[in-house]
């Protein structure tokens, strides 16, 4: 069975989540110290259905559990993505890329305009009228 994607997920176990993916290897204790706004057994509790979803996963030392990511921050996010595109933009990455550049609050830098053209090049997708 496929865990679900960030999507499916609570408000609050997204929260978790990120933190988790933000501090690599985290107890219960600092996931709590990070939101600040819980208590220890709500989210330990929290810890638990996102483990159990398998977004997370935990090995136990001494007396303590110690969670980390299931998957690499880029497979969430390139799971959590196509799901956005195919909610938001009919499934076109064209689509939904061309909105991401077109948004004011989102600038590239040169160096990613590079790489975004040495890409399209790679996949064949750039045309170039000058050749």
């Amino acid at each position: 069975m496929l865990s679900p994607s960030v999507n499916e997920l609570s408000r609050r176990e997204r929260e978790v989540l990120y933190i988790v993916y933000e501090l690599g290897e985290v107890s219960v204790s600092e996931v709590q110290s990070a939101l600040s706004d819980a208590s220890y057994n709500a989210v330990r509790r929290i810890l638990d259905s996102v483990s159990k979803k398998g977004l997370i996963k935990y090995k136990r030392i001494g007396r303590r559990f110690i969670y980390s990511p299931a998957r690499s921050r880029v497979e969430e996010g390139t799971v959590a993505l196509k799901e956005v595109l195919n909610t938001f933009f009919s499934g076109s990455a064209a689509l939904g890329f061309m909105n991401v550049l077109k948004n004011k609050d989102q600038q590239l830098r040169e160096l990613e305009i590079q790489n975004v053209r040495q890409l399209l090049e790679e996949l064949g997708g750039h045309d170039d009228p000058e050749s």
